[in-house]
Order: structure tokens, then C-alpha cells, then sequence
């Protein structure tokens, strides 16, 4: 009898330790998760008009820690989906052809040929994405952050 009451009191000790040291450890995870947040300008992406796009064509992608901090954006990918309208000859109907391009950017901000590309040729229906946005973080540290995808009505 006393050995099974011995065992019972080791066992609870040992299932109530175990069991603050989990919540410990969830506590401090949850103290120091760091989480990115992307923009492009001002805008963090969606649907955007025409005229607010060809003003953020000079702007930088910015982006920014969970404490609001601003982390410098090293290089990033864009994607630039244009959708162009034909004819299709055996229905005559109207169909939607999809044209993609893309380049990869080792700076913030897009190029001066890029800028002048998109000012020309962006219109309703067009798709930008930026992927692959890399940060450093510290001297030696980079991190991704949220992609950004933005579709021009």
C-alpha cells in the first residue's frame, strides 16, 4: 500500500513538472516570434487603380517588422501578368491570351527600364507580383518576406 501511494505522489510530481515546462516553452515562443510585413509604398497589396499604380512605379518596397521596425529589402523577384484579348477563329468568340514576364532585382526599387515598360503597357486586368523579397535582418542574417500581389482594375 505505501509503495503504490509512493508511486502515485513520484508520478504526479513528475506529470506536473513536465507540464509547466511546456507552457514555459510556449510562453517564450510566443514572446519572440518575429513576422514580416510587406508593402509597396504604402499599399500592402489587392486590388489597386491604374493612376495609384504609375504613381508607385518610383517607389521602394518597404518592409517592416511586427514591432514596426524597417528592415532593408536586398533583392526581389516581379512578376508581370498581361492579359490581351483576341478573337479565337474556330468559336469567334473572345478569349484571353496571358503573356508573363518577370526579372529578379538585387536593390529595392524597380529599374528605369522596367518603370518605363509598365507605364506604357500596365491596364485593367494585369497582375504585378513581388516574390522573393529578401531583408537582412542583421549583419549576416536575411530573411523572405511576404510576397506582394497586386491586380490593376
Amino acid at each position: 500500500m505505501k509503495f503504490r501511494s509512493y508511486l502515485l505522489c513520484c508520478s504526479l510530481v513528475i506529470f506536473s513538472l513536465n507540464i509547466s515546462a511546456q507552457q514555459k516553452k510556449a510562453t517564450a515562443a510566443k514572446k519572440n516570434k518575429l513576422s514580416f510585413k510587406s508593402s509597396w509604398g504604402l499599399l500592402l497589396g489587392d486590388t489597386v487603380p491604374r493612376p495609384a499604380v504609375l504613381n508607385l512605379l518610383d517607389s521602394a518596397i518597404l518592409v517592416r517588422d511586427n514591432k514596426n521596425v524597417l528592415y532593408p529589402v536586398v533583392s526581389f523577384e516581379l512578376m508581370y501578368v498581361k492579359h490581351e484579348p483576341y478573337i479565337n477563329d474556330t468559336t469567334n468568340q473572345i478569349s484571353f491570351y496571358t503573356e508573363t514576364t518577370g526579372d529578379f532585382f538585387k536593390r529595392n526599387s524597380l529599374d528605369t527600364l522596367w518603370r518605363n515598360h509598365l507605364e506604357e503597357s500596365i491596364e485593367r486586368g494585369d497582375i504585378l507580383m513581388f516574390n522573393n523579397i529578401t531583408v537582412q535582418y542583421k549583419d549576416t542574417m536575411y530573411y523572405r518576406a511576404p510576397p506582394l500581389k497586386f491586380i490593376i482594375k
